[in-house]
C-alpha cells in the first residue's frame, strides 16, 4: 500500500479549507479560492484549521493539500519574510507574531 503525501494541484479543487473564525461555527473555503485571493482583509492572520474533502466530508491535515507558502502561518510568513519562500500575489507583510 502507498501512502501518498500529498495531493496533486489537479485534485487540489476538491477540496476545502476549514477554519473556527469564532464560537459560533466554522466557514469552508475551496483550496483554489483561497490560493487566488487569501485570508479575508477583516482578518489578514487567518490560518487555516485542517482540510476537508468538498464530497465526502473526509478529513486531510493541510500540509497535504496546501503548499507551504499559501498556508499563513507564523512560519510561512517568517520564511516569506527572509526570502525562502516566494509569496503569493495576495501577500502583504504581517508582524512577525
Amino acid at each position: 500500500m502507498i501512502l501518498r503525501t500529498r495531493v496533486s494541484a489537479h485534485e487540489r479543487s476538491q477540496y476545502g479549507l476549514v477554519f473556527f473564525p469564532n464560537l459560533g461555527g466554522k466557514i469552508t473555503i475551496p483550496v483554489v479560492e483561497w490560493m487566488e485571493s487569501g485570508p479575508p482583509a477583516v482578518r489578514p492572520l487567518y490560518s487555516p484549521m485542517y482540510a476537508v474533502h468538498l464530497e465526502t466530508g473526509a478529513q486531510l491535515p493541510v500540509r497535504r493539500v496546501l503548499p507551504l507558502r499559501f498556508r499563513n502561518t507564523r512560519w510561512s510568513r517568517r520564511l516569506i519574510r527572509w526570502g525562502v519562500l516566494k509569496p503569493p500575489k495576495w501577500h502583504t507583510p504581517y508582524p512577525l507574531s
